[in-house]
């Protein structure tokens, strides 16, 4: 009898699934599960499922990757990966938690045979997973938000500080205009700005409230806001790239 870790390497292991999930715990967020659908939708083809794995639901979104590839020489690769946004969901969530720079991205690759409620179900059997952390985005706009990635090499480890380091961005949650007042958000890593100045995501003052946006960079966000004393910055403007 063939056992489940020999199986994996056969080449006729059958039809294999891509599961991505979005880590976004170390940037004060949850973790997102998704499992790719085409970009350009087929009308006339059935909706496709949401898939279960490991006790997780895995919810169908449009999705296309590409560039995982590595031979073991010359520079790491950088993937980028492409998440469907016509629902908008995807741009929240770069508001919220600046372009998801420093999530980890998780790449699974399950046989379907391996799947949750399958009469081979088996949650320890999967393709060598490709770890990635998402380096910067690249384009968003009404149909896709576009990501490229970066090797995550030591994620095994404790971080210090315990989340990723971002030279330039701000991680913490900036209020919102709700129509009639500000909502701050309830959380650790919340902005403490409260002040009736308001600027766009440009830096430029505005005086309409709901134009109120953070760049979320020190010089054009944090500076403006706080123009005396201690800045509550949330990224490392300290840190810079080590180059060997």
């Amino acid at each position: 009898m063939t056992s489940p870790t020999t199986d994996i390497q056969r080449p006729d292991i059958g039809n294999v699934i891509e599961l991505y999930d979005v880590d976004c715990t170390a940037i004060f967020g949850q973790v997102l599960r998704f499992a790719p659908a085409p970009l350009i939708v087929d009308r006339n083809a059935p909706a496709p499922q949401p898939v279960v794995w490991r006790g997780n639901t895995y919810e169908p979104r449009a999705c296309q990757s590409s560039g995982w590839a590595f031979d073991g020489q010359g520079p790491l690769p950088q993937p980028k990966l492409t998440i469907g946004n016509t629902d908008r969901a995807v741009s929240a969530l770069c508001i919220a938690y600046s372009d998801l720079q420093g999530a980890i991205v998780t790449r699974h690759r399950v046989p379907l045979k391996y799947l949750d409620a399958m009469p081979d179900a088996d949650p320890d059997v999967e393709i060598d997973p490709d770890i990635f952390v998402i380096d910067q985005k690249t384009t968003q706009n009404k149909m896709v938000v576009e990501f490229i990635l970066g090797a995550a090499i030591d994620i095994q480890g404790r971080l210090i500080p315990g989340r990723q380091v971002i030279q330039g961005y701000c991680s913490f949650r900036y209020r919102y205009w709700d129509g009639t007042a500000f909502v701050y958000p309830q959380t650790s890593n919340a902005c403490p700005y409260t002040g009736g100045n308001y600027f766009n995501v440009n830096g430029v003052q505005v005086f309409d409230p709901a134009q109120d946006k953070p760049s979320k960079r020190l010089q054009s966000c944090c500076k403006k806001r706080f123009p005396a004393g201690d800045l509550p910055f949330g990224g490392f403007p300290g840190a810079g790239k080590y180059r060997g």
